[in-house]
């Protein structure tokens, strides 16, 4: 990395930096922390591509070389750590550590000067003590050093919206699959799904999503996001969004579009398809006919859907029950109109398989009328239900095609 200059000694403060504004290569004299209470920010070295969180904050040790981006409207809180032994002078690699709580709270008060100069010393070694502590939270994205593999690598980072198989990349990289994998366990200690999941958080982040509603004579829309806890990507981002966050938008995608002369419309779904499910409703004719199945946590959770006069809108309120549940026995017990129903059922990938064998077998529904997909699947994260979504979506058509083929 080009050495461009020294930072000077005491570099505390808070700032705001922009979404895509870079730091310059730098040094400092002394170790220093970097974390962000909002936003995403790097820290790249010779070696690799560390991140900085609202939930893991890295320390550059003195003397090592490094830049910075911020990816979203972030707040950092940078902590140079003077009169501190230092942790490994001329060091190439950070160290990056979890922070919740007590260590939040002094990050945040130490960097905005809110301390009094008095207590400010015992602050900052009780923040040393919790640092040597915290768990490790290291999330790098290391140079491959195999010409082969840096050559897939620069595949997928290409375009990180395509899930490129293990296999694609084996054969381009001229080796087996089982040697790629072992390629990747062995330069990155990480699985191929892992080290892409990695390699997302020094990008700005790709996700399929539905615009719902579109004002567009105001150019205002609406996103609605399910936050399913702190991992993935969509959920935590909204979960920490605030005024000024940029969002890049292209499409739009997707194959499904209500047919205007089906003779009924089938929409299935939960949470994670209602903004499909309103966004269908809404393109519908006035004269169309449509049944319309959604199941949410509670009546909390429901949703104003704007419908022509003959759609019928069912909310199932799942409580405890299993994802899904509610959703298969309604439908299994539906009592179907006449004609055949352009169906729309998404969401949850197991109750998805279920209602795609209940349409496909049992109710003989031509695959021409059916646009059926797992949005996200129980015990799986983002990157690893997609990672495995397109064979096990292969294997579940493939045996109920067979049962469809046999019931004909």
């Amino acid at each position: 990395m080009d050495e461009i200059s020294y930072r000077p000694p005491g570099a505390t403060d808070t700032t705001e930096h922009k979404g895509g504004s870079v730091i310059a290569a730098h040094v400092h004299h002394d170790d220093q922390i970097v974390y962000v209470s909002s936003g995403l920010i790097s820290v790249t070295t010779s070696s690799g591509v560390w991140s900085a969180t609202p939930d893991r904050a890295v320390l550059t040790p003195a003397g090592m070389w490094h830049e910075h981006r911020a990816f979203g409207n972030s707040r950092v809180h940078a902590l140079e750590l003077t009169d501190t032994a230092h942790f490994e002078h001329g060091a190439d690699v950070p160290i990056v550590f979890a922070v919740d709580g007590l260590l939040r709270a002094l990050l945040i008060e130490l960097t905005a000067a809110r301390i009094p100069a008095e207590l400010a010393g015992q602050a900052k070694a009780l923040l040393m003590g919790l640092v040597a502590i915290a768990p490790p939270a290291g999330i790098r994205l290391p140079k491959p050093r195999d010409e082969r593999l840096a050559r897939v690598c620069a595949m997928v980072e290409a375009d990180l919206r395509q899930n490129i198989p293990l296999a694609v990349l084996a054969a381009a990289a001229h080796m087996s699959e089982r040697s790629l994998s072992r390629l990747f366990r062995r330069e990155f200690g990480a699985t191929y799904p892992q080290w892409r999941s990695l390699v997302r958080v020094g990008h700005p982040e790709r996700v399929h999503h539905d615009l719902h509603p579109v004002d567009r004579a105001d150019a205002d829309g609406t996103l609605d996001f399910v936050v399913h806890g702190e991992e993935g990507l969509a959920g935590p981002w909204a979960a920490n969004a605030r005024p000024g966050d940029v969002l890049h938008f292209s499409g739009p995608g997707g194959g499904y579009a209500p047919d205007p002369q089906a003779d009924w419309h089938l929409l299935v779904g939960d949470e994670t398809a209602l903004p499909a499910i309103a966004a269908a409703l809404e393109q519908l004719p006035a004269h169309a006919t449509a049944q319309v199945f959604v199941e949410v946590a509670d009546a909390a959770e429901e949703q104003s859907l704007i419908a022509p006069p003959g759609a019928t809108v069912t909310w199932l309120h799942r409580g405890q029950s299993p994802v899904g549940a509610l959703l298969v026995h309604a439908l299994t017990h539906f009592a179907f109109p006449a004609g055949t129903p352009h169906a729309f059922v998404h969401g949850e990938a197991g109750f998805v398989k279920e209602l795609r064998r209940l349409l496909r077998v049992e109710r003989a529904l031509p695959l021409g009328r059916l646009s059926v997909s797992g949005y996200w699947r129980l015990g799986h994260d983002e990157d690893g239900w997609q990672s495995s979504k397109r064979e096990w979506e292969r294997q579940a058509e493939g045996e109920q095609e067979a049962d469809a083929r046999a019931a004909s």
